[in-house]
């Protein structure tokens, strides 16, 4: 699945802070038709059925990826732990 441009999420953020589209516009110094034509493909890009599903998703894919870089920031961990460990056994 193609991923979003930038601007495409930071638009479908915006939205998802609990703008409107005519504030988004206001704030970004763009057209509101701009806006309307970037959350269109947003949607179309990830296949959400509507805006509300389309920040679910992105919701559920953001945490995924804090929770995929939490386990791995746990692993370097445990690993670092490991070899400190093993170096200050006494021999």
């Amino acid at each position: 699945m193609r991923h979003l441009s930038p601007r495409q999420q930071q638009i479908v953020r915006l939205q998802g802070q609990g703008l409107a589209q005519k504030e988004i516009a206001d704030r970004l110094h763009i057209s509101l038709g701009t806006v309307k034509t970037h959350l269109a493909r947003a949607q179309a890009i990830t296949g959400a059925a509507s805006g509300i599903e389309m920040q679910s998703g992105i919701h559920r894919r953001e945490m995924s990826t804090v929770e995929e870089e939490i386990r791995t920031i746990e692993a370097v961990s445990r690993r670092a732990t490991a070899f400190l460990t093993k170096r200050t056994a006494p021999c």
